[in-house]
This record gives C-alpha cells, sequence and structure tokens, in this order.
C-alpha cells in the first residue's frame, strides 16, 4: 500500500473546495446547530494553535484493537499552571454507511471504503465492498438528484473515492473494476448525464424525460419529481404536473 498522503490530499481539498460539507459533521461532533448557509471560515490545519477548547476532535479513518477512544491533550503555561482535556475519538469504521447517509456526514464518505483496506489489499472477500461501493455510488447520485449535493460536489467526491481505492489497491488487479463501479474516469454534470439520456431514448424531449426517468429509477416520489421538474426547467407547477404525468 502507498504512503498516505493521498488521504491527506483528499481531505485538504474537500474542505478547501466544499467546506459547506462539513457543517453536518460539526454539528454532530458538537451538538451544534449551524446552517450551510452559515459564514465559514476556513482556518489552516498546519500553525493555527489558538482554539477553544473542547473544539478539537480527532478522527481515525484507520483503526484496529489498539486505536484509543479518546484523546488526551496537557496545556502547560508559564505560569506554571497545567491544563488536561480529554476528548473522544471518531472510529470511522463503528459509522455505517446508512448512517453516514441520513445524517450528511459527507466528508466520511470516501475514507469509508478504508475499513475494507485489507480485503481491498489483497483480493480476498470484496463481495461486501461491492455491494457497498454500490450503495454508495446509487445514494450520491440520488443525493445529486435531489439537489442535496451540486454537481462539483458530486463529481469531485466520486473523483475522492476513486483515489482512495487506488490508493489502497495500488495497481492490483482488481483496482479498475472497482473504480469502474464508481462511474469510470470520465465525469459529466448532471445536465450531461440527464441530455445523453434522452438522446439514447431518441425522443423530442429527451432531456426532461430523462430526468423524470431517473427521478422514478432512485426512488423520488410523484411530486418531488414534478418539483424538481419546476426547479430544472423553471416550468409552472401545471406544466411539470402535465409533463411527469405523460412519462411515469
Amino acid at each position: 500500500m502507498k504512503k498516505t498522503p493521498d488521504y491527506d490530499d483528499v481531505f485538504k481539498t474537500m474542505k478547501t473546495k466544499h467546506k459547506e460539507l462539513f457543517v453536518p459533521l460539526i454539528n454532530e461532533l458538537y451538538g451544534t446547530s449551524y446552517s450551510v448557509k452559515d459564514a465559514i471560515e476556513l482556518l489552516s490545519s498546519e500553525g493555527y494553535v489558538h482554539f477553544k477548547l473542547p473544539d478539537f476532535t480527532v478522527i481515525y479513518v484507520k483503526s484496529s484493537a489498539i486505536t484509543p477512544t479518546a484523546t488526551k491533550v496537557c496545556f502547560d503555561f508559564p505560569s506554571g499552571e497545567s491544563v488536561r482535556y480529554e476528548n473522544r475519538n471518531i472510529i470511522l469504521k463503528d459509522y455505517s454507511k446508512e448512517y453516514i447517509i441520513e445524517h450528511k456526514l459527507y466528508p466520511y464518505i470516501p475514507f469509508y471504503i478504508v475499513r475494507y483496506a485489507k480485503e481491498l489489499s489483497t483480493e480476498q472477500d470484496l463481495e461486501k465492498v461491492e455491494l457497498d461501493l454500490a450503495y454508495l455510488q446509487k445514494e450520491l447520485t440520488r443525493l445529486r438528484i435531489e439537489n442535496e449535493l451540486e454537481d462539483a460536489a458530486y463529481n469531485d467526491m466520486i473523483d475522492f473515492i476513486m483515489i482512495i481505492i487506488r490508493h489502497i489497491t495500488n495497481g492490483n488487479s482488481s483496482e479498475e473494476r472497482l473504480v469502474e463501479m464508481m462511474g469510470g474516469t470520465i465525469f459529466q454534470t448532471k445536465t450531461e448525464r440527464d441530455i445523453e439520456y434522452g438522446r439514447t431514448l431518441g425522443l423530442e424531449q429527451g432531456l426532461e424525460q430523462g430526468v423524470i426517468i431517473t427521478c422514478k429509477d432512485f426512488g423520488l416520489s410523484f411530486d418531488d419529481t414534478i418539483a424538481r421538474i419546476m426547479h430544472q426547467f423553471s416550468k409552472s407547477e401545471t406544466d411539470a404536473r402535465e409533463l411527469v404525468g405523460k412519462y411515469w
């Protein structure tokens, strides 16, 4: 297996380009209720020490039986006073894929499969890995359809997962097959995918039908699909309802 800079690069890129994705995670960790619309200040991860206790958490992407469940910090001040603080660690493998999606802890998604590092590197017992990758791919697509993820966040999230897959598999014979499960290496925007889907159907209103069928395939309700059509194509509710009814 390669050294770990890929993990750091994925995390740094995600927090730089998609810092709003960390808001639900922060709320989960600290019991806060910030909104993704609140102003977000991104602090440097190098050299920044002026934090207010207890605002720190260690997240273990990889873990074992001896991974500590908490981190203890001792601050020694020039006055001679010492302050000790202990905070619970996050062990990522303790979080199910369903919990991560349900609670919008999206920054954990690219690192989810690290729990299968042994299976991925040895190419043994990959059935569970494949099932979980298929689940993540489907859920990410659903989140994109429902506008929970923008095109850039969706595409980058898929890319991040593939980077982690390549990091762990390190060129073994399963690498390309597992990467392809996440959508290959050529990325399209959601609109481009809908247009292509519509064109393959050979229909005059291929784009609209492509969106409707895609929404239905991923379990959106009739009314949610109407809302999607109204938003994406600036249609009235009456026109959107008629269009969805035609292709539902």
